[in-house]
């Protein structure tokens, strides 16, 4: 049951569990910032720094609840200011990182993009702003090694303790991997339809194999409508499945393509993959080499290159994919 509260606050009972969901507290909220204009995206993530009407909020439930742990996700929306009282409690205040938004205020860093003067300039303010507004937690968790030297290099969240632990895996269910034993090379793409994805670099590049290949894409995504007009005997878009589907594609798959171009922290379909025996191969980009024993678990190439993607290719058709599914290395989940 609901209670509907003045602040903007609305609490449930979900279970066990007690949850108080915040009205935005800013211009509009997060999930709309693509609807409107650069100008208003920017005074939203400078609002979003110093939200100080979800900091009224905040202090309200931590005040009533008495926590014992404060262990937070990602801040956007929230406000970054909100950090001030989770270190000020008594409770521990953990900090989980997932991206690159507290350098970044668009999350997004698109590998050799080049960068307009102006947008560098809001970054380097955005930067420093977030410099002097957060705080350091207890403990500092990051799914990637790669992002917490990113951090540590970009002067936030410094001499903090930390771990590194993988992101959990979804509910998708594991599956035998099958062999059809053809000479189809199955190809699987599963992610945001996006061009910093990297879907359409990967079929265009798909279009000068010269050996028979079928790609399945699962995810949605502005470019679900383009890459739908795009579909072929080679290529069929399934859109959005339900996560307990996932395993079933994967074992289908005789390799799963990661052609992503902007810096990821730990991709949760990796360890999917992984973990139904389906090999990798990605793009050695942010934290994807960690997660990729070349040559085992599955291959690297350079982002955006196409040539390198087409060799990467041309070498895993001559490899039996079978025996080294079979015994193929899965990576940890979580290294200290």
């Amino acid at each position: 049951q609901s209670e509907r509260s003045k602040q903007g606050i609305i609490s449930d009972n979900i279970g066990d569990i007690r949850v108080h969901r915040l009205a935005a507290g800013n211009l509009f909220v997060f999930a709309k910032l693509g609807q409107y204009g650069a100008f208003l995206r920017l005074l939203w993530h400078l609002f979003d720094q110093i939200n100080l009407v979800n900091y009224c909020r905040i202090r309200k439930v931590l005040k009533k609840s008495q926590p014992d742990l404060i262990w937070a996700h990602n801040l956007k929306g929230l406000g970054y200011i909100s950090t001030k009282l989770y270190r000020d409690n008594s409770a521990q205040y953990w900090q989980t990182i997932h991206d690159v938004q507290y350098f970044d205020p668009s999350g997004t860093i698109i590998y050799q993009q080049p960068v307009n003067i102006f947008y560098k300039f809001v970054r380097f303010v955005y930067w420093q702003h977030n410099k002097l507004i957060l705080r350091k937690p207890n403990l500092l968790i990051s799914p990637s090694q790669w992002l917490f030297d990113f951090y540590q290099q970009k002067k936030l969240f410094t001499k903090s303790d930390y771990i590194v632990i993988r992101n959990p895996l979804s509910f998708a269910l594991s599956s035998d991997f099958k062999d059809d034993d053809t000479d189809v090379l199955n190809l699987l793409y599963i992610g945001q339809l996006e061009k910093h994805k990297g879907i359409l670099f990967l079929l265009d590049a798909l279009m000068d194999v010269d050996f028979e290949w079928q790609l399945n894409i699962v995810g949605s995504g502005v470019l679900e409508s383009e890459l739908k007009r795009r579909e072929s005997k080679q290529v069929t878009v399934l859109g959005k499945v339900k996560n307990e589907s996932i395993g079933q594609y994967l074992a289908m798959a005789d390799l799963l393509v990661m052609p992503t171009l902007c810096y990821e922290n730990s991709p949760t379909v990796i360890s999917e993959a992984h973990n139904n025996n389906c090999l990798v191969l990605a793009s050695n980009i942010g934290g994807v080499g960690e997660m990729i024993k070349d040559g085992n678990n599955g291959w690297l190439f350079e982002p955006g290159n196409k040539f390198d993607l087409l060799e990467k290719l041309k070498a895993i058709k001559k490899t039996d994919l079978v025996s080294l599914r079979e015994k193929m290395v899965k990576p940890n989940l979580s290294v200290k």
